[in-house]
């Protein structure tokens, strides 16, 4: 099921889903979600995707400007790293020029 996109204000800087996956399968749809929507609004930007397992957060497309954010619960427990997350990325983004880290850095 698609994610639903929710504005944090009324401008729109800022929209965040929340994902209900608990398995990779489940995971990758939301990630795709996640991608086409980013890429939608940021085409021909450099765009970083920020994994951060602590909070179970996927967000881009830069650490000073982050405009699309999914939350994900059971990203901490899945067992999962940054860098499955990152093929899973990768194996979706074809054509497209981004990279994957960890958590922004402070």
């Amino acid at each position: 099921m698609p994610l639903t996109w929710e504005s944090t204000d009324q401008f729109g800087n800022l929209v965040v889903a929340n994902s209900s996956a608990q398995s990779g399968e489940e995971l990758r749809s939301d990630l795709g979600d996640l991608l086409e929507s980013v890429f939608l609004r940021h085409a021909g930007e450099q765009v970083t995707f920020s994994v951060d397992l602590e909070y179970g957060e996927v967000s881009a497309p830069r650490g000073d400007q982050v405009s699309h954010m999914v939350q994900v619960p059971w990203l901490g427990e899945s067992g999962l790293s940054v860098e499955d997350v990152g093929v899973i990325l990768e194996s979706l983004g074809k054509g497209h020029d981004f990279k994957v880290i960890g958590a922004w850095p402070m």
